[in-house]
């Protein structure tokens, strides 16, 4: 099999790996033969690329790095607790920990993250999947530094719900991942602080997470937001995340 984006499909074309959607649900399954109206209706829902049967490659299989169970597990749950706390509701800290273990036990599992990191944009590039991209590629970065499995549950939870304070902001699209372009204007600059409020409420939570929901779009050059924290003021799971976050949108067709 191989990855291709979804401008280069043909029909005729077979899926090798199940297409999953932004709402977690299964868009197609693998062994389907590719159509015209498939492929139009992938494009529609903004699926970037998906994996192709190819003869060429033989029996070459590619592992997910986190399986598709724990993958849509975390997204539904991103999903849920966005939803909730758009009604004044909260969430259960102990859920995202349990997932966020699971999560890390699969990182640890695995013997070829960096060959395997293409892997988790075989979902359609959404708000939920681009949380759960997010905690997985800091985690990864996290196994790198050597960090203890709590600092690995302080960072990646932080990175799941870096976005949080964006369900405080009342326009419909507030929720989406952040453009690279340019700098946001108005009430989008608020988010950062609005998910540390959010977080550093919940008592089960270590405020380090909730620092990464305020400081992941600072800069270490001073120049971004919203407090223009520079170099060693900014703490080193939100340098991860500002990394991660970036190097998801780079990634997202």
């Amino acid at each position: 099999m191989r990855i291709m984006s979804i401008e280069n499909v043909k029909p005729g074309m077979t899926v090798a790996k199940t297409v999953f959607g932004a709402s977690c649900q299964n868009l197609l399954n693998a062994g389907t033969v590719l159509s015209e109206e498939y492929i139009t209706r992938l494009k529609d829902l903004e699926v970037s690329s998906l994996y192709i049967l190819d003869d060429n490659f033989g029996d070459i299989d590619i592992d997910d790095i986190v399986c598709d169970q724990t993958r849509l597990e975390a997204g539904n749950f991103v999903k849920d607790v966005m939803e909730h706390m758009k009604l004044g509701k909260g969430f259960d800290p102990g859920q995202a920990k349990r997932i966020i273990n699971s999560v890390i036990e699969e990182l640890l599992s695995s013997k070829e993250l960096l060959v395997k990191l293409v892997d988790i944009r075989s979902i359609s590039d959404y708000t939920y999947f681009h949380s759960v991209n997010v905690a997985v590629l800091s985690g990864i970065i996290g196994i790198g530094l050597g960090y203890s499995h709590l600092r690995m549950q302080e960072l990646m939870i932080g990175s799941l719900f870096h976005d949080i304070g964006k369900t405080m902001l009342c326009d419909q699209v507030s929720c989406e991942p952040s453009s690279i372009e340019g700098e946001p204007s108005g009430d989008m600059k608020k988010h950062p602080l609005l998910g540390f409020e959010i977080l550093k409420r919940n008592k089960n939570l270590s405020i380090l997470s909730a620092h990464v929901a305020f400081q992941h779009h600072e800069r270490y050059d001073g120049t971004g937001y919203p407090r223009k924290l520079a170099g060693p003021e900014i703490h080193e799971y939100a340098k991860i995340v500002a990394i991660t976050n970036t190097y998801d949108l780079l990634t997202t067709d």
